[in-house]
């Protein structure tokens, strides 16, 4: 079973293809929307006056009619509008059906959903499907939407045919609407069992909520909107800040539930399990280390004088030091430094794809030994392969690190530096140098925690790949996981010495500037084992996924109506977006 919609939200914020022609409409003619104040609807200012169970439009009015009173007639204004929505502006198929916006249309284990919250689903599993063929047609040209998805983005979904999974012919309304459905049915399953289960919204959730409606802020003031404006128009009519926070707090509780599940699993699988699928796998995780050096053949005739100079090279060679030293012999350029040769936990794949078939099954045949050599001819080149070893499994943990990068110019001069900006990191190597230790003499201050200099690499680390403050993907300057050869020398050796230890802190040279390093730890397991951990993991937390999918399918009960009132409206706000 796979999750419906998986943080949905933040990508469609980013830049609707659908809906986002609507916004500029909106610029020019304000008020065609649910008003602002809908995002935020008051405490509840009436009573349920009919016991069925809950607060209606028909019970705020009564209230309103009966209360007289300046506060308690806006309070009772604002709630009539939460519940319905404008009435000027509701869609004809929910007034038709006495709908509102914002009344509640469906009950899944005992979460209520509004109108709004529904067309929201309901939008958003058309836009994936629209922009997948959209994104089709645009590289590649017409047509290939349709091909690759069967959806054609310029029709309606009513007049498209596509099939269920059970092989039975539907429209695309209709796989929507049932989508949707699904989607709500397991966000409200998950969410129930996430709060039965102590799990709650952090910071980080907050902070991720707040920025995607900042963003959202930010793209309304562009055109000149309010952003519930902005938000409507991409998400459909009724669908504003409000609804949108209380949908994407529903989605992160939700994952956080699946989450842990999934972690669990991971906890479960034992030793057996994971020896037992790496024995069934090993081409898959075993690795090779040794040398490599290749020649280079120009044409056919040079082939056989290259293949002689190969063997030659072959006969010569007794130690990995000799084949280092050889190859620095024949080609100084390439393989003059004394590792270029080297090669570390390189994987069957790999020799397969990049140097050929025959190559990958020498080099893990089970009969290996160190001290193995051979020549492939691939291509334009002859390669001579060295082995420390036979093909295994790479034992080692890997170890995490955070660093702070202090930059500097090669080519400094005194001039340029006197006019550049205080804030610029044209610097000497002198001033560089400085500068880390002045970082680490800082951190060393303070209370030498991980977080202390996670805090001092988001400010001052020139790596933007590994800031929050630059945009990259990690935060704290953190490198997570380091395998061999994806990094520089002077940074590997660091971070793989043997005597380091949690907390180690000190100052590298590489060739990108002066590194203040922060030694974090090693993994807990090796990486092979963690990958098939995972992996199993995964399997076991699917299965459970599919088991529990016959508790919630099926659980959604639509007030009377409300169904088809609410996706024909979803209907009509998407059949004007794709018309805008």
């Amino acid at each position: 079973m796979k999750n419906v919609l998986k943080k949905t939200t933040a990508a469609l914020l980013s830049f609707c293809l659908c809906l986002g022609a609507a916004v500029p409409a909106l610029a020019a003619e304000q008020g065609t929307t649910a008003p602002a104040d809908v995002a935020a609807p008051a405490a509840a200012a009436a009573e349920d006056l009919n016991g069925d169970g809950k607060v209606t439009a028909a019970d705020v009015r009564e209230t309103l009619l009966s209360s007289g009173g300046g506060d308690a007639l806006a309070a009772a204004k604002k709630q009539l509008r939460a519940l319905l929505g404008p009435a000027e502006n509701a869609a004809a198929s929910l007034s038709a059906a006495g709908v509102g916006l914002y009344d509640r249309v469906l009950t899944a284990n005992g979460r209520g959903f509004t109108a709004a919250e529904f067309s929201y689903y309901y939008n958003s599993i058309f836009f994936s499907y629209y922009q997948q063929a959209y994104y089709y047609d645009y590289s590649y040209g017409e047509g290939y939407g349709k091909i690759m998805t069967g959806f054609d983005y310029t029709v309606s979904p009513e007049q498209q045919k596509t099939v269920d999974n059970e092989g039975n012919e539907i429209t695309f309304a209709e796989l929507f609407r049932l989508s949707a459905i699904a989607a709500l049915e397991q966000y409200a399953y998950f969410c129930r069992l996430a709060e039965e289960a102590g799990l709650a919204l952090d910071e980080e959730d907050d902070s991720y909520i707040a920025e995607s409606l900042a963003s959202a802020e930010d793209s309304a003031a562009q055109y000149g909107v309010t952003v519930d404006d902005f938000i409507a128009a991409q998400f459909g009519e009724g669908v504003n800040a409000f609804i949108l926070t209380k949908v994407m707090r529903d989605q992160l509780l939700a994952q956080k539930y699946e989450d842990s599940l999934t972690d669990d699993a991971k906890k479960e699988v034992s030793d057996d399990e994971i020896e037992s699928y790496y024995q069934e796998q090993k081409s898959s995780f075993d690795r090779i280390s040794g040398r490599l050096f290749r020649l280079k053949v120009n044409d056919e005739a040079d082939a056989e004088t290259q293949q002689k100079a190969a063997d030659g090279f072959i006969a010569a060679v007794k130690s990995g030091e000799d084949f280092a030293a050889r190859a620095a012999e024949l080609d100084p350029e390439t393989f003059g430094e004394a590792d270029s040769t080297k090669i570390s936990g390189v994987a069957y794949d790999t020799f397969d794809q990049y140097i050929s078939s025959d190559a990958a099954k020498w080099c893990f045949d089970e009969t290996r030994k160190a001290g193995d050599i051979a020549s492939f001819a691939a291509g334009q080149y002859i390669y001579v392969i060295y082995l420390d070893g036979p093909a295994g499994r790479d034992e080692a943990r890997l170890p995490s690190v955070r660093h702070l990068l202090v930059t500097f110019e090669e080519n400094y001069t005194p001039e340029d530096g006197a006019t550049a900006p205080a804030e610029s990191d044209y610097r000497s190597k002198d001033e560089a140098k400085a500068l880390a230790e002045r970082y680490l003499a800082e951190f060393n201050k303070g209370d030498k925690t991980e977080a202390s200099f996670a805090a001092l690499a988001d400010e001052h680390s020139d790596d933007t790949a590994s800031t929050t403050a630059g945009g990259g993907e990690s935060e704290g300057g953190l490198y997570a996981d380091i395998e061999r050869g994806k990094f520089v020398q002077e940074f590997e050796d660091w971070a793989y010495d043997a005597d380091r230890k949690e907390g180690d802190a000190g100052i590298i040279e590489t060739q990108y500037g002066f590194h203040v390093m922060y030694f974090v730890g090693l993994a807990d397991e090796p990486a092979w084992k963690t990958e098939i951990r995972d992996k199993l993991g995964e399997e076991k937390a699917e299965e459970k996924l599919n088991e529990m999918q016959g508790q919630f399918e099926g659980s959604a009960v639509f007030e009377e109506g409300a169904l088809d009132a609410v996706c024909a409206f979803t209907l009509e706000v998407i059949a004007a977006a794709m018309t805008a």
